[in-house]
């Protein structure tokens, strides 16, 4: 997605969503709102959103790296990846996983993993 970089330096990713009914918009602020107070070392983390008019974008802190896909399946690169290295990726992303599911106020199911 669009890439960008805040006042303070910081790089951002952006993410624009397009919402187009009034049940959508109250379900995107609750999700915005969930969203938001989650801070875990292995969770990409929402920084802030504009949700005004039909558009919305959020904005997320920037990982350079890409999708973990990318490197798993690239023929070139999966192969520098052992598998101790895919063992400690795996617990990480466990360890995320957990967090969404036990300490959160709100218990997050994410129904999107990839890879």
């Amino acid at each position: 997605g669009p890439k960008g970089v805040l006042p303070d330096g910081r790089e951002i990713a952006v993410k624009r969503l397009y919402v187009n009914n009034k049940f959508r918009i109250v379900d995107f602020y609750n999700e915005v709102n969930i969203i938001s107070s989650i801070e875990h070392k292995n969770l990409v983390r929402l920084l802030g959103c504009n949700c005004l008019g039909p558009e919305s974008i959020l904005v997320y802190e920037y990982l350079p790296n890409m999708s973990l896909d990318r490197f798993i399946f690239d023929e070139i690169k999966g192969r520098e990846i052992g598998w101790e290295k895919r063992f400690q990726i795996i617990i990480g992303i466990a360890e995320g996983l957990v967090y969404l599911h036990e300490n959160t106020k709100n218990r997050i199911i994410h129904r999107d993993i990839k890879a």
